[in-house]
């Protein structure tokens, strides 16, 4: 099973309005529906990301969490079909999986969309927004999102993976959430690993690993220095190099192609 945290874009409110029959699409050249999901433990998430939409934004995401949060998931949805009176049927269902792979919980339909939405509408926010938290399930580790997104006019779909990550500590959230901008939280993430021997800041560093040799300033120096410390650390530690091979088969191209080179670096 593939595990991606998924970033978005910019985003225009649909305007809602009466359900009918379902038509034809206006466009037979169907383009694939897109997906974006959001998650934070902030209150004002929702209002927060629609004041500050404007193009190019990203949606934000954060990953870590702890037992006590409450966590909202926001979906939104681009390049859906309209049929040739400009109906517009949009629905997201979403699975819920335990560190063990064990189901926690889902809806086929949980978020809908139906109506004739103004002709310039791009982008458009499946409601209800997903509330999650880990009252139920209180393991430490990594869960999975899995969010699909069905184009009932184009019968098209896109399905969506996110990691939510539970750690029992705040300090241990607040790191695992931190951007790496800087050479001191990639000092930290790996006092983390070798602290607790687990993937999760493994998998932070793992992210900085396609920087090296070809991002420029600051972004170069941490993929070169995170890439040099992975090699010296996998090299002394043979369960390091293990959960690397692990992550690899995991991970989106662009990291399972920088953790490849690793490895072929240290069996060679």
């Amino acid at each position: 099973m593939r595990v991606r945290s998924v970033t978005g874009v910019a985003i225009v409110l649909l305007g809602i309005c009466a359900a009918s029959a379902a038509q034809e699409p206006a466009d037979q050249s169907v383009r694939q529906v897109r997906g974006y999901l959001g998650l934070s433990d902030s209150d004002a998430y929702v209002e927060e990301v629609l004041q500050g939409a404007r193009p190019d934004d990203v949606l934000p995401m954060q990953n870590t969490y702890l037992e006590s949060d409450e966590i909202t998931a926001l979906f939104v949805v681009s390049h859906f079909q309209r049929t040739s009176s400009g109906w517009v049927e949009l629905n997201a269902g979403y699975e819920w999986f335990a560190p063990d792979g064990s189901l926690i919980a889902s809806k086929d339909r949980h978020a809908l969309i139906q109506g004739n939405p103004p002709a310039g509408a791009n982008w458009a926010i499946l409601r209800p927004n997903l509330q999650l938290n880990f009252s139920r399930v209180k393991a430490p580790g990594m869960y999975l999102l899995r969010v699909t997104i069905n184009d009932e006019v184009s019968e098209l779909s896109v399905t969506l993976d996110a990691t939510l990550t539970l750690v029992k500590s705040p300090e241990r959230k607040t790191l695992l959430n931190r951007p790496i901008d800087h050479q001191s939280v990639l000092d930290a993430l790996w006092e983390d690993f070798h602290a607790h021997r687990d993937e999760l800041a493994l998998r932070r560093i793992a992210t900085t690993l396609p920087w090296a040799g070809t991002a420029r300033g600051q972004q170069r120096a941490l993929g070169d220095s995170a890439r040099e410390s992975l090699l010296k650390w996998a090299g002394m530690l043979p369960s390091l190099l293990d959960q690397c091979r692990a992550m690899a088969e995991e991970s989106d191209a662009e990291i399972r192609k920088a953790l490849e080179a690793v490895i072929a670096e240290l069996e060679n």
